[in-house]
């Protein structure tokens, strides 16, 4: 194969068990039982937005160009993170709907999120070798307003988990899929947002079986 690829592209570099690529470091254990997959050089070098002090005081007001410049550049930094984080795909999506007019606040919360991605950098994804099949697939769908009450379309995200089929949900899983995003549909109240995120995780959990079969 890497010779096609050489033959193709010129020379190539050949890595295995522990590598980095788009900023993500793969590693294998020596058994071949476990990969993990991390960001960890990358959210080191994730920087704050700049806020005096007395800024800091006037959450309500609105960004100044400047601002607003940075207030993107750290959430799409964040947003970066989500390839290995999905625990903090949803607070980064929430800032995302705020990049038309953000505010003082939003700045504050950007800074929150990158000192917490910081403060877990090591943290990342784990990948186990399953017992024996039968498998299933799980869903995990959640929704929530937050920065998209005005829009009415609600953040929703879920997991795609594969599990050994009966086991309960605190057993060994993996993440097939997981997504936060900005509901396609308006929703006003909150058991339509909760159904939307639901119907969602079930089609994408269907398509994956698919793939799978």
């Amino acid at each position: 194969f890497q010779d096609r690829v050489e033959a193709k592209y010129g020379k190539a570099k050949s890595q295995h068990s522990e590598y980095r690529h788009v900023g993500v470091d793969y590693k294998i254990a020596a058994d071949g039982r476990k990969l993990t997959m991390k960001q960890t050089k990358f959210v080191e070098a994730l920087s704050f937005v700049e806020i005096p002090k007395e800024r800091k005081k006037q959450q309500e007001e609105d960004c100044t160009p400047e601002e607003q410049s940075q207030f993107r550049s750290s959430v799409g930094g964040s947003a970066w993170t989500a390839k290995t984080r999905p625990d903090k795909a949803g607070r980064t999506r929430e800032l995302q709907c705020a990049f038309a007019k953000a505010q003082v606040k939003h700045l504050v919360q950007a800074n929150t999120l990158v000192k917490e991605l910081k403060a877990t950098a090591e943290y990342g994804l784990h990948y186990y070798a399953l017992p024996a099949g039968p498998f299933r697939i799980v869903v995990i769908s959640d929704a929530a307003k937050g920065e998209a009450k005005a829009s009415q379309k609600p953040v929703i995200g879920y997991f795609v988990l594969l599990m050994a089929d009966g086991q309960i949900l605190d057993g060994p899983a993996n993440i097939l899929d997981f997504l936060a995003k900005s509901s396609p549909r308006v929703s006003k109240s909150s058991l339509h947002s909760e159904s939307i995120a639901a119907v969602t995780a079930v089609e994408r959990a269907i398509r994956i079986a698919g793939f799978l079969e």
